[in-house]
């Protein structure tokens, strides 16, 4: 208002645009639980009787399982025994054959499934065969069981698109809100605070804003302290204006000012109205809100499904073997008890290759004789006193002119010496 009359400053209405994302989603009241029994142990005795921990070595018999057809006896069922404080080491199979085979007990799992609202136990039915660690199970049995949902803390996130926000005008830092669960589809209200905002886009609007002038039959019109003539433009004082308005010329402009009407007569002062015209630099605004709801216990339900074990051909069949062992003793020998041990494997290797390839040991002996008998062949024809020399006496020195002289050397070294 001009000259002692009300000025008025039109508000400007944000709008909302109300974009709503809430965090919903299925509940994930408990992980699956499962079960896997116990695998079955293959079984292995190895005779002890009569050995000590003292013993260097002892000779057994065995009897183990395994899944392997063609088991050579060396696995780690067998590879060693503890007898007492000390540990034997397998070293020797013989006599192996294998003397049954049957089908293996096959493991079981049972699996307790997510608990979940009662009425959706066709959207929660068991897997018929599952994958875990490499091995296939397939669904043999299922029950339907109660279990309780319960009190869960959900996370709830809305966002909100303010439009053409002006400066300096906040924007709401609390909303109300409605949670709804995506599977028991219960609402939840609540108050969500502003966690985050950002700006988008700065750009001009257009806004109006009306003028009232008071004795408009006036000379001289007062604007806020800034005197006018009645009949000068008034777009001309756009800036004593916007300071009237108190409005940063930043971010406000004022494009024109008209007349709205003719001049008419209020408690008989004369009065005439007008529209200032504009544009304003606001700004778009994304925000969010985010905090937790907590969802009520419940009574609900799961799966509780047992599997069982597929087998693979690895594990198929479980063969049982018998052989006779020899098992070695890791425990710290002295060097003679060593020295003995030695001697006596490489007389029981002898005697086994002796017993079991008659034959190709009687080949190795002849070719060992006649090796032994050229080395000493080849020593009997070297001389004693120069390896280099033939000997032509059959080491018979005393009727060796070579070693004749050698030995007359030696005396006259030993006169001239002396």
């Amino acid at each position: 208002m001009l000259n002692k009359h009300k000025q008025y400053r039109k508000a400007c209405a944000v709008l909302l645009a109300a974009c709503m994302v809430a965090g919903t989603g299925s509940y994930a009241y408990a992980a699956p639980q499962a079960t896997v029994s116990d695998a079955e142990a293959l079984a292995c005795k190895i005779d002890t009787d009569g050995v000590s921990e003292k013993d260097r070595k002892f000779k057994t018999t065995i009897r183990f399982e395994s899944y392997n057809n063609a088991d050579d006896g060396f696995n780690k069922e067998t590879k060693q025994v503890t007898i007492g404080d000390t540990v034997f080491q397998l070293d020797s199979i013989s006599n192996l054959k294998m003397v049954d085979s049957r089908t293996p007990e096959r493991r079981t799992m049972e699996v307790t499934s997510d608990t979940f609202i009662k009425g959706q136990e066709e959207s929660y039915l068991p897997q018929e065969t599952m994958e875990q660690d490499g091995v296939t199970w397939k669904l043999s049995s299922k029950e339907l069981v109660d279990s309780e949902i319960p009190d869960i803390v959900k996370d709830a996130v809305a966002t909100r698109a303010y439009k053409d926000v002006e400066n300096g005008v906040p924007i709401p830092k609390t909303i109300d809100y409605t949670y709804e669960d995506a599977d028991t589809k219960a609402k939840i209200e609540t108050t969500l605070p502003l966690t985050d905002s950002s700006d988008t886009k700065w750009h001009w609007v257009d806004f109006e804003f009306p003028i009232t002038i008071s004795n408009y039959d006036a000379e001289v019109l007062d604007l806020n302290g800034t005197e006018i003539p009645s009949d000068a433009p008034l777009i001309d004082y756009a800036d004593q204006f916007l300071a009237m308005l108190g409005l940063d010329p930043d971010y406000y402009r004022i494009n024109a000012i008209d007349w709205a009407g003719d001049p008419y007569e209020k408690n008989g002062i004369p009065m005439r109205n007008a529209d200032g015209i504009g544009s304003k630099y606001v700004r778009d605004v994304n925000a969010v809100y985010s905090g937790t709801v907590t969802l009520p216990h419940q009574d609900g339900a799961a799966w509780k499904s047992v599997y069982t074990e597929e087998l693979t051909k690895k594990n198929s069949a479980v063969y049982t073997y018998e052989a006779n062992a020899t098992y070695i003793s890791t425990a710290e020998q002295t060097f003679w008890q060593k020295l003995a041990g030695l001697i006596t494997a490489a007389y029981e290797a002898v005697i086994r290759a002796i017993t079991e390839h008659p034959i190709l040991a009687a080949i190795q002996f002849v070719l060992l004789a006649a090796i032994i008998t050229w080395i000493i062949a080849k020593r009997r024809k070297q001389c004693r006193f120069n390896r280099k020399q033939e000997c032509l006496y059959k080491r018979d020195c005393e009727h060796c002119p070579y070693y004749q002289s050698l030995l007359a050397e030696s005396t006259d070294d030993e006169i001239t010496n002396g």
